[in-house]
């Protein structure tokens, strides 16, 4: 599923966050969003997925607008997969998947045997076999991550908007996550996630948008677009891009600007 942003502007108040936002994801692309705290990101996902509707400009699903779907159709097209938290009832990582089939069904909807199947596939598709009646407040955060990528895999949705998936996990669970993200997209999910990591869009993006000031800044290759000076400007702090021995790139802070501070 493609997905086309034009001339995207939204202000709250007088403040405006998105200024003259456009850029196009392709079917099956995994795409990272990297910009400075208040730079617009959740703003833009805010609009895709039409939880702000005051914005002028177009957004569209496959050439559809999305101002123009109902919610149902919406969820048939997009699932949204927020960070991981912890809920004030313990629901069993079944029922948290199980949730995704209301979009699918009217407001009444019932689960009935073919959604628990389909709960129980999604599940073990994310590697949580056994899962199925545990508390989900009672698994660690990168397990309570797959249950949620497990309950956007069965709203049957093939456009992934992600927040920041990794926040707040360990090296481990970030590289758990972000490979089964890797995997998806491989699969033909198109994907579109937001990070504060530069070294994880390095490893596992096929493209990378950088917001600045509610600009696109620059859209492509992840190796073109994060440059030293790109990233330098989006944080106001000096980063360098450095080779690694196998051909890939990372990000480190000069050894002076460490001293300085």
């Amino acid at each position: 599923m493609s997905l086309v942003v034009k001339d995207l502007h939204f202000s709250y108040g007088d403040h405006q966050v998105l200024n003259g936002v456009s850029f196009s994801l392709q079917k099956g692309s995994l795409v990272s969003l990297l910009g400075a705290n208040g730079s617009g990101k959740s703003t833009l996902f805010s609009c895709i997925l039409q939880f702000l509707t005051s914005y002028e400009g177009n957004i569209e699903l496959d050439g559809i607008n999305v101002a123009d779907l109902s919610t149902k159709e919406r969820a048939e097209k997009i699932a949204y997969i927020p960070q991981s938290h912890i809920p004030v009832f313990n629901f069993s990582c079944l029922e948290v998947v199980l949730m995704a089939t209301q979009a699918n069904g009217s407001f009444f909807h019932l689960p009935g045997e073919e959604d628990e199947e389909l709960a129980r596939e999604m599940l073990k598709r994310v590697g949580l076999i056994g899962f199925e009646d545990r508390g989900y407040s009672r698994i660690s955060g990168g397990e309570r991550q797959l249950v949620l990528i497990a309950r956007a895999l069965a709203q049957g949705s093939k456009f992934l908007i992600m927040d920041e998936p990794t926040s707040s996990l360990d090296y481990g669970n970030q590289m758990r996550i972000l490979s089964m993200i890797r995997e998806l997209a491989n699969e033909g999910y198109t994907i579109f996630l937001s990070t504060h990591h530069p070294d994880q869009a390095l490893l596992f993006a096929d493209e990378v948008i950088l917001l600045h000031d509610g600009m696109i800044m620059a859209q492509g290759k992840a190796m073109e677009v994060l440059t030293s000076e790109n990233l330098s400007t989006i944080y106001s702090l000096e980063i360098d891009v450095v080779p690694l021995v196998n051909g890939g790139m990372s990000t480190c802070i000069p050894n002076e600007v460490l001293r300085e501070r």
